[in-house]
């Protein structure tokens, strides 16, 4: 069952502050964490070539790292509207918000078992760059967390998706499991491969 939840950090289960803060590089801070990038080896692609790319990489990590718990979606930045506009783009995220009564202006999580994540995959991977019909993105990025270990998928507005977790061994086994000729894979500060 899809449910929508207003206070985040409560469903979360790390400290977003502390994540936030290795985020933004906060060199003051001592992090536990870790992140890897997969990037697009060439610069421009569009949607179709994106969904035939990501949506196998983010199916596959989904499905490794669930144990029957739930995720959490939610926004980058805490106070972003999930819906700025009215256009017609992701149809799958704006019917399941219309089907629950929640409005464009909703600026909580969403939360998912994995089945329903998979489901809207499509949608979520595309949301930082189709949410306008134009050639423009939305400057910010979904945050897709495990609900039973520190461990996010960040979707990102650069048109490309990044592992974070308090856990290196995992993004090691997700880096290995999925090298491809395809993906130019970054290291986030802090983190060995």
């Amino acid at each position: 069952m899809v449910e929508f939840k207003k206070k985040v950090s409560k469903v979360l289960f790390y400290n977003r502050k502390e994540y936030n803060k290795y985020l933004r590089g906060n060199v003051r801070f001592i992090s536990k964490w870790f992140g890897v990038s997969f990037q697009l080896n060439h610069n421009e692609v569009d949607t179709t070539e994106f969904l035939r790319i990501f949506l196998p990489l983010f199916e596959k990590v989904v499905e490794k790292i669930d144990v029957g718990n739930s995720w959490v979606v939610n926004h980058d930045y805490p106070f972003h509207v999930w819906f700025p506009n009215t256009e017609n783009t992701l149809p799958s995220l704006r019917t399941l918000f219309k089907l629950h009564g929640i409005p464009n202006s909703y600026t909580g999580a969403v939360v998912f078992t994995r089945d329903e994540l998979l489901k809207f995959a499509q949608d979520t991977i595309l949301y930082p760059t189709k949410m306008f019909k134009e050639e423009r993105s939305l400057y910010t990025d979904l945050d897709i967390s495990s609900a039973h270990i520190a461990f996010v998928i960040k979707v990102s507005h650069h048109s490309c998706i990044d592992f974070l977790s308090t856990d290196e061994k995992i993004l090691k086994e997700i880096v290995e499991e999925n090298r491809s000729d395809l993906f130019d894979i970054k290291v986030y500060r802090g983190t060995t491969l």
